[in-house]
């Protein structure tokens, strides 16, 4: 689990296989407890979700109250920028927050993956306020539920947050990717960062009709292939003339 308090500070969390029967039917995502006698340790998870150097541990002894009054944020985005993604030296796996408008959503692929297995995965392209682009990778589940989206959207634009994002690093190239089941998506969601993007986004590209913005986003060919289609081609022979 990743707990978040009315400060806004995020702490991972785990519950040992032996005390499910103590704890699965009352914890819930986006409700409030007031946790007594958790464990407290360093956090030396291989996969940290959060910078964080201690973790949170919920034993026998451990015990829950419902809270209904919580304060804080309910979500605690920490949104980090495309150019600071693109040009700042981030380190790979970094955990990113990221909001932005579907300029571009791909194909569905499927890709081998360890084990010989085969995943489905989906590329889209971000776009920030700023004009910036980066591509992010869904996999798996998080492919199918953006995949879902599109094939019933009702509105031409769709604005997305990707929390808890996987910084991926590809020589100079930088992408985006879901990790595991912490990350989660938000499409098109009525919650205000959503919502005061979409304003503002909207605001920023004004009524041009000729924009491609205008069309909204749909599904089109694969990345490739687009990086194919811009480019335009020589043959060998011309240039030995």
């Amino acid at each position: 689990m990743i707990l978040i308090d009315e400060e806004g500070t995020k702490m991972q969390a785990s519950v040992f296989k032996s005390y499910f029967a103590k704890f699965e039917e009352h914890l819930r995502e986006n409700e409030c407890y007031f946790i007594f006698r958790p464990t407290l340790a360093d956090n030396d998870a291989k996969i940290k979700h959060v910078e964080n150097g201690q973790k949170i541990s919920f034993r026998w002894q451990t015990d829950l109250k419902k809270c209904t009054n919580f304060q804080g944020s309910k979500y605690g985005f920490e949104f980090t920028g495309f150019r600071s993604i693109l040009e700042n030296p981030l380190p790979q796996y970094t955990r990113l927050d990221i909001i932005g408008y579907v300029y571009k959503c791909y194909e569905v692929e499927k890709k081998p993956v360890r084990g010989g297995k085969v995943a489905m995965k989906m590329e889209i392209k971000l776009e920030d306020l700023e004009g910036g682009h980066i591509i992010v990778t869904l996999w798996e589940e998080y492919c199918l539920q953006m995949l879902n989206y599109m094939e019933k959207k009702q509105q031409p634009h769709v604005f997305l947050i990707l929390q808890f994002g996987n910084l991926q690093i590809y020589g100079k190239k930088r992408t985006v990717s879901n990790v595991y089941d912490a990350t989660r998506l938000f499409i098109n969601s009525p919650i205000d960062e959503i919502l005061e993007f979409k304003k503002s986004f909207l605001s920023n590209i004004g009524e041009e009709t000729s924009s491609h913005h205008s069309v909204g986003t749909s599904i089109v060919s694969s990345l490739e292939e687009e990086f194919l289609n811009e480019i335009d081609f020589i043959n060998i022979v011309k240039l030995m003339k």
